[in-house]
């Protein structure tokens, strides 16, 4: 650990495994095995409640045509919901195409509403689309209501804590430990990434947080580390540091 991050308080262990951000959309196919194993999405799995985020300022008219399609994002505290609102502002005013970006709760959330026809593009994470595709996991049966629409980048899994003495996954029994919200994505990446080191969620004391409430209690001393799952930057992270 650097001086310079000791100094700062805040330590991020990026722990080697990678995920893929990309777009899934409602279809009448399925997404195949085949882009399922290829890691073709992503969503942050932050726990926000689901609120209006309109891809055009306020008051004026959207310049695209036709009904709105729903773009469901991430929480508001994480990568996605910033990335997604600027998708939906290019869409609206390069391609003509009217897009909603809102927050979103999840990767499953997301998944979710595309069975439920709440919003026609969505955000997930790579391993949980595998899930839907297969029913395992967060999902009791497999989703056959979407399809991969683009791969957009990798994301990381970060462990951040500002305890200089958590320097190992290993560190991290016994401590305090948001490992996302329960049935989330970065819950399920949070217990894979500890079965890798010899733990279970026995080991640690863990809560169950958003990317915001995690960074909160990370500067108030009310947890030790936090698992986010998130391309760089993450706001909860850079507010953090």
């Amino acid at each position: 650990m650097s001086k310079a991050m000791v100094k700062k308080g805040l330590v991020a262990l990026i722990a080697a495994f990678c995920l893929a951000v990309a777009l899934v959309g409602c279809g009448g196919g399925s997404s195949s095995s085949s882009s399922a194993d290829s890691s073709a999405a992503a969503s942050g799995a932050e726990t926000s409640a689901a609120t209006s985020g309109a891809a055009t300022p306020a008051g004026e008219a959207p310049k695209g045509t036709g009904a709105a399609l729903q773009f469901v994002t991430g929480g508001e505290s994480g990568t996605y919901y910033a990335f997604g609102s600027v998708i939906a502002q290019h869409a609206v005013n390069n391609a003509g195409v009217n897009l909603n970006a809102t927050a979103g709760n999840g990767s499953q959330a997301n998944i979710q509403e595309l069975q439920d026809g709440i919003s026609d593009i969505a955000f997930c994470q790579s391993d949980v689309m595998a899930y839907a595709h297969e029913g395992t996991n967060l999902f009791d049966a497999p989703v056959d209501t979407f399809s991969t629409v683009a791969c957009l980048y990798d994301e990381q899994v970060q462990i951040v804590t500002c305890d200089e003495s958590i320097k190992t996954v290993e560190d991290l029994k016994g401590k305090n430990v948001s490992i996302g919200a329960a049935g989330s994505g970065v819950y399920f990446n949070a217990i894979d990434i500890l079965g890798a080191y010899g733990m279970t969620e026995a080991d640690i004391n863990p809560t169950y947080q958003s990317f915001g409430d995690s960074a909160n209690d990370l500067k108030d001393g009310k947890i030790d580390a936090a698992f986010i799952v998130a391309g760089a930057p993450t706001t909860a992270i850079t507010d953090l540091s």
